[in-house]
């Protein structure tokens, strides 16, 4: 049997629709770009239920694997383990429940087709309540904010993308939201394919304030990363500066009343906190230094860049060779 062509990775969680259909309908859209397919379902922990459906699934094809994870670990260590056991090129994820109609997938695979190194499904026109257009609205709006990108749906679990980007950019932890944004920030050709809302999406979702907070604080991690993983200093420089600053100014100029006013400072709350504001000052300037210097003691391991192309003279006849490299980000 030939190498597929394309590997289906779905997480499979609590959270989960009519698997046997959801994978029937996303195979069909594959073999109808005509691509041979293989499938990977990763069980995230003790979900019996779920890794009987996965089994019936399994049973009698041949193309169907079904990973179980000893315990939770996430959907990003399971697109990990997704990745490791499959053999296409070109990957195809989709979460174990329905967001987007499934007639987008061949644009995906085509995007991916055409150069790009990852293609992913945005919500466009969305069907649902105001309230959840309004929190979607809200989310896409502090990652553009933050990272400075464009797209309007990085949170879709619909994606086609080459092995080698998923193989570079992190999906650890709460990363696996944000491939889409990990593979933009670190150059890779990123394409954003509107595509309607599957009717079975449309549902009403409230997530607890805990919830909330969690998805605020994965932005403000994502966005620290990668714009400030390799150069720390910048972040925390200007923080220590804020508070170094104010603090320096104060205590000298208390300082001078000292010296020549002769105005104590014993009774005098200020001075006290001019001096906290110094030391707090100095103190995240260290902590962005010691990042530098870890950020350089690392940048042999980790490039902080990817590799387009590579151009290159060919030994005679005198042709140009052009072949498509990634490297580390």
């Amino acid at each position: 049997m030939s190498d597929p062509q394309i590997s289906l990775v779905i997480p499979v969680s609590k959270r989960a629709d009519d698997l046997p259909r959801l994978v029937a309908s996303v195979r069909g859209e594959i073999e109808k770009a005509k691509k041979s397919c293989e499938v990977v379902l990763v069980v995230d922990g003790e979900l019996p239920e779920r890794l009987e459906t996965c089994r019936k699934i399994a049973a009698d094809d041949p193309k169907v694997r079904v990973l179980r994870f000893a315990r939770r670990f996430g959907e990003g260590a399971a697109l990990q383990a997704g990745l490791a056991a499959t053999h296409a090129p070109v990957l195809v994820t989709h979460p174990a429940y329905v967001q987007v109609d499934h007639s987008v997938v061949p644009a995906l695979i085509e995007a991916v087709d055409k150069g790009a190194d990852l293609a992913f499904a945005s919500r466009a026109p969305s069907r649902e309540s105001l309230f959840n257009r309004l929190q979607r609205w809200c989310f896409n709006a502090l990652v553009r904010r933050m990272l400075g990108l464009r797209f309007r749906d990085v949170a879709c679990g619909v994606r086609a993308l080459r092995r080698e980007t998923l193989e570079e950019i992190s999906s650890h932890g709460a990363f696996h939201r944000f491939i889409t944004v990990a593979a933009a920030m670190s150059g890779y050709e990123t394409v954003e394919v509107d595509a309607p809302l599957h009717p079975e999406g449309v549902r009403s979702r409230l997530y607890s304030p805990l919830t909330y907070m969690h998805r605020l604080l994965d932005i403000v991690n994502v966005a620290f990363v990668t714009k400030f993983l390799h150069k720390p200093l910048r972040f925390f420089g200007a923080i220590g500066a804020v508070l170094f600053v104010p603090g320096f100014l104060v205590c000298l100029f208390m300082t001078i009343q000292r010296l020549f006013f002769e105005v104590p400072l014993g009774d005098r709350p200020l001075f006290l906190f001019g001096v906290i504001l110094t030391v707090l000052g100095f103190q995240v300037l260290a902590i962005g230094l010691l990042g530098e210097i870890i950020s350089f003691s690392m940048a042999a391991r980790k490039k902080p860049y990817a590799i387009r192309e590579v151009v290159r003279k060919a030994a005679p006849p005198q042709t140009a060779e052009r072949e498509r490299t990634s490297a580390g980000t």
